[in-house]
């Protein structure tokens, strides 16, 4: 198993065929070809219900404040930092 980033370099060299799971974005389609879906899935913020309350929200700016993990190289990281205020 390597980073999506890794992935992205063995692609453009060609030494692997494909690289799973991503999520086609604008920049991507720029560069690499897409296959249709193979799964669909739902994306959810999980947290420590033992530790943390929890948030109610309804869209992103209502998440104003809260800090939020994520994983480098994945197109949600973006996203969220464009659409949640400091």
């Amino acid at each position: 198993m390597v980073t999506l980033k890794r992935n992205e370099v063995l692609l453009r060299q060609g030494k692997v065929f494909a690289a799973f799971p991503y999520r086609k974005t604008l920049e991507r389609s720029s560069e690499f070809a897409f296959s249709d879906p193979l799964i669909f899935t739902t994306t959810r913020l999980f947290f420590d219900a033992e530790r943390t309350e929890p948030v109610t929200f309804e869209k992103f700016s209502d998440l104003k404040g809260v800090l939020i993990g994520g994983v480098r190289g994945y197109s949600y990281v973006g996203i969220l930092r464009v659409s949640v205020p400091n």
